[in-house]
């Protein structure tokens, strides 16, 4: 039996998943916030930073901020899955308070199997789900996140100084600015001053994914924010740019997991929610 569990926790401000005998594969996107997730069955081939990883059960998924990335079952298998998501506002408040650094951490190691960080995030991810409110929890998370910042992270790097760099940058942040209108690849062109061919190959180099991938990703994750607030589906798609509601559930729920009236039910109740199919 199928079961997708989506929940946001008002205490710790962030958001935890759990899917169970799954075998939805993800296609190439990012998020906004930071991603730890553990892979509790199944065997998952992930790529990410130009890399291709064999998970099984017991390997950690480390996510930065925007990081592209993308999933898919191997060899049949379903997925059981949890994760923790955290935003960087809130993360940058517990940086405040965890360390004299005040910079944002980076995830260098995107895959590893680690059983002190393992015992500690099931532990918190169940309270997380159950809804405890407790100092229990609260140590729990601390303990947890200072143990994955500590081993597998460092402050952001700089941006690499590669070729087209500056250009890109003015073409994603224009995207981020007209992401509600329709954009061609003829406007990305002018933006950039570089030739069709030329952007493409250097888009993708950069962000790993193409001009179009990152526009719909940044749709879904305004989306996201929009359904938080409590504005239907069909509101949501149209304020964000999609064509019609259909393009926007279907992408919606391949990059997130869940249906967008699902996560907006979750945010309106501050609850969990539980999809169950034979």
């Amino acid at each position: 039996m199928e079961k997708r569990i989506y929940c946001y926790d008002t205490a710790l401000l962030v958001e935890a998943y759990y899917f169970k005998r799954i075998c939805q594969s993800f296609p190439e996107h990012f998020h906004e916030h930071y991603v730890i997730g553990l892979l509790e069955g199944g065997k998952r081939i992930a790529k990410c930073r130009q890399k291709t990883y064999e998970m099984k059960k017991g390997d950690f998924f480390l996510l930065n901020p925007r990081e592209n990335h993308s999933c898919a079952s191997c060899e049949g298998s379903l997925l059981e899955y949890a994760s923790i998501h955290i935003s960087e506002k809130v993360m940058e408040q517990y940086i405040n308070e965890m360390t004299p650094n005040k910079r944002l951490p980076y995830f260098e190691t995107t895959v590893c199997c680690d059983e002190e960080l393992r015992f500690y995030f099931q532990r918190l991810h169940k309270m997380i789900l159950q809804k405890e409110d407790s100092l229990q929890k609260e140590a729990c998370f601390y303990i947890f996140l200072s143990l994955a910042l500590q081993k597998y992270s460092r402050s952001i790097p700089k941006l690499p100084e590669t070729s087209y760099c500056e250009q890109i940058q003015q073409v994603c942040q224009w995207i981020e600015e007209h992401y509600q209108s329709t954009v061609t690849l003829e406007q990305l062109c002018n933006i950039a001053f570089l030739s069709k061919s030329t952007l493409l190959r250097a888009f993708t180099k950069q962000k790993g994914i193409t001009p179009y991938r990152y526009l719909e990703t940044i749709r879904i994750n305004e989306a996201k924010k929009l359904l938080q607030q409590g504005m239907t589906p069909a509101q949501s798609a149209l304020q964000t740019g999609f064509s019609d509601q259909s393009h926007f559930h279907r992408f919606f729920t391949a990059f997130i997991g869940v249906p967008p009236g699902v996560y907006r039910a979750i945010w309106q109740k501050q609850g969990v929610n539980e999809n169950e199919s034979k």
